[in-house]
């Protein structure tokens, strides 16, 4: 099983090393690039199970986010990134602190935990509540997110493209 994440502040790797799981229980995975400023802090904490996967194109992310258990996104500052709802049309839960725009999404009913920033027991927490929900994929929720799913989101972009070109 793995766990995903977009942002890489210190107090995830702190929540992943404080897991209560031994190395070959679980993966941690960074999906993204790895900020110069993070790549020192990653040397410090990174443990065998970590695996970097640096940037990924857009189509292959789905693929890849499916094998997760839960998605975290710790991100100190951020509007609604999109890739939370895109993470959630696949069936993944998702972590995230409260700056992200996630509690949106769990007051409309989706798989969401929220945390405060820069509380890496919360997070470790929430790892492991998912860790033990998702142990087997096969158990995780059937429910699909059609209006969150790449397809829609591809639709309604290109719908505002013809739109915005129409327009002008």
């Amino acid at each position: 099983t793995g766990v995903q994440t977009c942002a890489l502040p210190i107090y995830l790797f702190q929540a992943v090393k404080d897991l209560p799981l031994e190395i070959d229980e679980f993966e941690f995975w960074i999906i993204g690039g790895v900020k110069d400023e993070m790549k020192d802090v990653l040397k410090r904490f990174r443990r065998p199970n970590w695996r970097v996967f640096g940037f990924i194109q857009q189509h292959k992310l789905p693929e890849l986010i499916q094998q997760t258990s839960v998605a975290v996104f710790p991100s100190l500052q951020e509007g609604l990134a999109m890739v939370i709802p895109q993470v959630l049309s696949l069936n993944v839960p998702v972590i995230a602190t409260t700056n992200t725009g996630a509690e949106d999404l769990l007051e409309l009913g989706y798989d969401v935990e929220i945390c405060e920033i820069r509380d890496s027991k919360a997070m470790s927490e929430g790892i492991m509540r998912q860790h033990k929900n998702h142990q087997d994929v096969h158990c995780r929720p059937t429910r699909v997110h059609n209006e969150l799913s790449w397809e829609e989101y591809g639709k309604r972009y290109n719908n505002f493209l013809k739109e915005f070109y129409r327009r002008t």
